[in-house]
């Protein structure tokens, strides 16, 4: 029974931290402050929400975090299906059409396990939808395009940081500063 209870609380936790906008915490793996949603508001205000669960899902894989990830990614999935696109303009509606099948199925894919790696797998594709979708959007804060050439069998892999240092998703600490920032987004 006590193990049922600790299992409920962790994952409650870890609801709690990909599910509340007022959410804040530190990271215990590198000691770095975690954004909440709300200091995440700002960018491309018509898809904020997802770009936040996005962030908050990529900073989970920087510590190697898989409950936090599926999580954030289960929460990326609903705020997907809540996005009202009548206000899209016709460039922004025709890439939400083209990316958003992509977005979703590697979430959904990501959201599915708990293994670290295959979550790792499905970022790349990930990562380059919301790129495109992101660049036809205006928001208030940069977003930054990280490239790591050693993931993904050396084949490389992308993500979006909201901030210009470099914490790479792809291998946690065991190469956290491995990458570099190939453009910014605002």
């Amino acid at each position: 029974m006590k193990i049922i209870k600790i299992g409920y609380i962790a994952l409650i936790t870890v609801l709690f931290a990909c599910g509340n906008s007022q959410s804040k915490g530190n990271d215990q793996e590198h000691g770095d402050h975690k954004p909440s949603k709300s200091e995440l508001s700002g960018f491309a205000a018509p898809i904020s929400p997802i770009i936040q669960n996005y962030i908050l899902l990529k900073n989970a894989l920087v510590a190697s975090n898989p409950e936090e990830t599926k999580a954030c990614a289960e929460s990326m999935l609903k705020e997907i299906n809540k996005t009202d696109t009548s206000k899209f303009s016709s460039t922004q509606r025709e890439i939400w059409d083209t990316k958003i099948e992509i977005i979703k199925g590697n979430a959904a894919h990501i959201s599915e396990t708990s293994e670290i790696s295959h979550q790792r797998d499905h970022l790349n594709p990930l990562s380059e939808a919301m790129f495109e979708l992101i660049k036809s959007f205006k928001g208030e804060k940069t977003l930054y395009y990280d490239f790591c050439p050693m993931a993904n069998d050396n084949k490389g892999g992308y993500w979006l940081s909201e901030t210009e240092e470099i914490e790479n998703p792809y291998y946690g600490n065991d190469m956290l500063n491995c990458g570099e920032v190939i453009e910014s987004v605002k």
